[in-house]
């Protein structure tokens, strides 16, 4: 799951053009890495 949301994330920071916040990314990745272990 986690790079399937880094692979979405970065087309679409792509299409809007402009570069990717990887601190974003990361911030990202713990939230939904959060989501999957709370279930």
């Amino acid at each position: 799951l986690p790079l399937l949301i880094l692979y979405v994330d970065e087309k679409e920071s792509i299409r809007i053009g402009r570069n990717i916040d990887l601190l974003s990314l990361e911030r990202n990745i713990e939230r939904y890495y959060n989501m999957i272990y709370e279930k």
